[in-house]
Order: structure tokens, then sequence, then C-alpha cells
């Protein structure tokens, strides 16, 4: 099944306010930091979905203790990015789709958030 970007002006529009309503910051007992939502697209049947930027510290179960980290993390010796992406995904999914719920736009999985950029 071929996955087609719809570009209606609904679209249009939810893109456009979310220019303005797009960063706000979060504090949770997993995150706590600033969200960027940076794209958003809608495909035909499938749903929606976006692209975040993440700005802030992240807890995690790293060397037997679990503490807040930045994106530092990324850059120390045997820590998969794939892994520490997806578990920030699951953090600030509740709080992005949230934010995106004032637009009528519905992430129906974690899996929605395609893109995620720890700063």
């Amino acid at each position: 099944m071929s996955r087609y970007c719809l570009n209606t002006d609904d679209v249009k529009f939810t893109k456009k306010a979310l220019k303005k309503w797009a960063t706000f910051p979060v504090d949770t007992d997993r995150v706590s930091g600033t969200i960027i939502i940076k794209n958003l697209r809608k495909y035909l049947g499938r749903g929606w979905e976006c692209d975040v930027e993440f700005k802030g510290k992240a807890c995690f179960n790293y060397k037997r203790k679990q503490e807040f980290y930045t994106s530092e993390l990324y850059n120390e010796k045997g820590v998969s990015k794939i892994k520490i992406n997806r578990i920030l995904k699951r953090g600030v999914y509740d709080d992005i789709k949230r934010r995106l719920m004032y637009f009528d736009v519905d992430l129906y999985y974690h899996e929605s958030i395609k893109k995620i950029k720890w700063i």
C-alpha cells in the first residue's frame, strides 16, 4: 500500500498555526525541558506523523543508576542511540499528544513521532 501525504487546507492551517504554538515546556518524572514540534504530516489512511526537537534532560537507567542525563549521553561508549530515542519518544508522547489535540490532530501511538532530536 502506497503512502500519500495529504496537503489539504486543514493540514496547511495546522502547520501554520504550529509555527506559533509548537514550543512548550515539559516537566514530568521522565523528562524535563522544552519540546519543539518541527514538522507535521498527514497520510491517507494512516493518520498523522510529527518530527520533534527536545531540549533538556531525560531520566534513564544507566550504569545501574536512574538519573537525569543530558544529550551528552549520546557520546558515551556502549550507549545505543536507537534505544535512547525510543525511550525519549515514549517519554514525550503524552505531552505532544495533548498539545496537538488543540489542533484536532490525533497521534495514536508513540511510533507516530518519526524523528526526535535531542539537544
